[in-house]
C-alpha cells in the first residue's frame, strides 16, 4: 500500500494544506484551521481515471494524517518565520 503527502497551497489566501493519496489516488486533503483540530476533508472525484480500491489499515491512515499535520505546522512555523521551504 502506498501513501503519499503532497504539500500545496489554496486559495484565496494561500494557506497551507496537504493532500494524502493512495496508490495514485486523491483521498483527503487536510487543512490547519485551529493548530488542535486540523480538518480533513474526503475527495470523491476520480483522479486520472483508475480504478483503486481504497481499503487500506485504520493505524496506516492515522499515520499519513499525522506526519501531514505535523509537515503542515512545520510549514506554517517556517512561513511565521519568513521561510517558505515545507
Amino acid at each position: 500500500m502506498s501513501f503519499e503527502i503532497i504539500f500545496i497551497t489554496e486559495e484565496p489566501d494561500h494557506t497551507p494544506a496537504a493532500e494524502i493519496q493512495f496508490n495514485g489516488q486523491r483521498l483527503c486533503i487536510v487543512r490547519l484551521l485551529a493548530v488542535d483540530a486540523p480538518q480533513i476533508e474526503f475527495l470523491t472525484e476520480l483522479y486520472v481515471g483508475r480504478d483503486v480500491r481504497m481499503v487500506f489499515s485504520y493505524l496506516q491512515l492515522q499515520e499519513q494524517v499525522q506526519l501531514a499535520t505535523n509537515d503542515l505546522l512545520a510549514w506554517q512555523k517556517n512561513l511565521a518565520n519568513g521561510r517558505t521551504e515545507a
